[in-house]
C-alpha cells in the first residue's frame, strides 16, 4: 500500500509523522555555513 510522502498520519496504523520547524532548518543551515566557513579559512 503507498502512502502519501506529504501526509503528516500514516492511513494504515495512525503514526504521526514528525518534522523540523523553518527555524530549526534555519539554525541548521547557518551553523553549517559558520563550520564550512571555519574550516576554509583554517585551511588558508
Amino acid at each position: 500500500m503507498e502512502v502519501d510522502g506529504k501526509s503528516k498520519v500514516c492511513p494504515i496504523c495512525a503514526y504521526e509523522f514528525t518534522g523540523f520547524s523553518p527555524g530549526i532548518k534555519g539554525i541548521a543551515i547557518l551553523l553549517i555555513i559558520i563550520f564550512l566557513t571555519y574550516l576554509l579559512f583554517n585551511i588558508l
